[in-house]
């Protein structure tokens, strides 16, 4: 592999590590406290195309750590999927049955809070089980 490459990756993670850093977004705590962990945990991840690529979170309500990131590219325009729930239509079905009610915005609020919290939990549980390993081995 050229040694070149090998600079440009590492380089451009030094750069995302800052940008990220100075964002004002959460930054999950090994990453914060360590650029060389943060480069190592995204090595494999971080492709050599230079094109337009920059680090975002999954879920932006999560913020950056380890398993709440991608990468996006300028240019390719993918599609970002939503988190959101999707509502329930209301009326009748050809067969004469009724769909599900309508969710009022409090009850649609509630759930999507539920389910936020929920996947915090989990990155959370993960990040722990995580740092137990790096600590005991």
């Amino acid at each position: 592999m050229c040694w070149r490459l090998i600079v440009d990756k590492e380089q451009f993670l030094r750069d995302e590590y800052a940008r990220i850093i100075i964002s004002g977004e959460f930054v999950a705590s090994e990453w914060r406290d360590s650029v060389e962990r943060f480069i190592a945990d995204l090595w494999d991840m971080t492709t050599f195309n230079k094109a337009g690529r920059y680090l975002a979170p999954k879920d932006k309500t999560l913020g950056y750590s380890r398993d709440n990131v991608e990468f996006h590219f300028d240019k390719a325009k993918r599609a970002v999927t939503s988190n959101k729930p999707k509502k329930a239509n209301v009326g009748t079905l050809p067969s004469g049955k009724t769909k599900a009610a309508k969710l009022t915005s409090p009850d649609l609020r509630a759930e999507q809070t539920a389910a936020r919290l929920e996947r915090r939990q989990k990155l959370i549980d993960k990040a722990l089980a995580w740092e137990l390993r790096a600590r005991s081995g």
